[in-house]
């Protein structure tokens, strides 16, 4: 019965009690909050477009020019050896998360009968005779990856696909063991046939106008 009375009792104060008002207290501050269209919009004007578009054609050529330090190739080769390639890591499978690969195991890298692979890579501050000639050998259906020039620029003067050989791309290098330029990796089947040209030689012929 006493818990009853204490119950109503409570609910009376809670209900119909006196509100107590505190006042203020303490430091007030306004807040003052921009509309977020308006903060866009405002933005939006203050942004240089020029100054933008300056810097972004400033890093595009930074990046269009690799200097990969790699040697000139003093000998003109061609072999042909079984395409080999070794994981890096373990590879797992995306779902079952057990290892396919692990690492430094060979990964097969065979290719459907009638596809080919041609990669070349090159050294763009050389004369344009001894380019002209390379290009001649190693055809125009090859991508290229060049060195110390802009790709841009190498593309549009010898109509061929072009990416600089330095960033993500220096991956190729270290996939098909590229050690001097210019190097022609073809890929076919389950094989690697690896072609390089005497820069030496390229010059004298050039030379002597042959």
């Amino acid at each position: 019965m006493m818990q009853l009375v204490f119950l109503f009792l409570l609910l009376n104060v809670v209900c119909f009690g006196d509100v107590v008002d505190f006042g203020i207290q303490g430091k007030q501050y306004s807040i003052i909050e921009e509309n977020g269209i308006d903060f866009i919009k405002r933005r939006t004007k203050e942004i240089n477009k020029q100054k933008l578009e300056t810097e972004l054609e400033e890093k595009i050529k930074k990046l269009a020019v690799s200097h990969v330090q790699i040697s000139s190739s003093n000998a003109d080769t061609n072999t042909t050896a079984d395409d080999i390639y070794l994981a890096k890591w373990n590879i797992r499978d995306p779902i079952s998360r057990e290892i396919v690969y692990a690492k430094g195991s060979q990964i097969p890298t065979k290719m459907q009968k009638g596809e080919r692979l041609e990669l070349c890579f090159v050294d763009g501050h050389l004369k344009k005779g001894i380019i002209d000639k390379i290009i001649a050998d190693f055809g125009k259906k090859c991508t290229y990856f060049v060195n110390k020039k802009n790709v841009f620029d190498f593309q549009k003067e010898y109509d061929v696909q072009a990416y600089p050989m330095g960033g993500q791309n220096i991956e190729y290098i270290e996939r098909y063991n590229v050690e001097v330029l210019p190097t022609k990796i073809t890929r076919y089947l389950d094989k690697k046939n690896t072609r390089t040209l005497n820069i030496k030689r390229l010059a004298i012929d050039v030379m002597e106008g042959r």
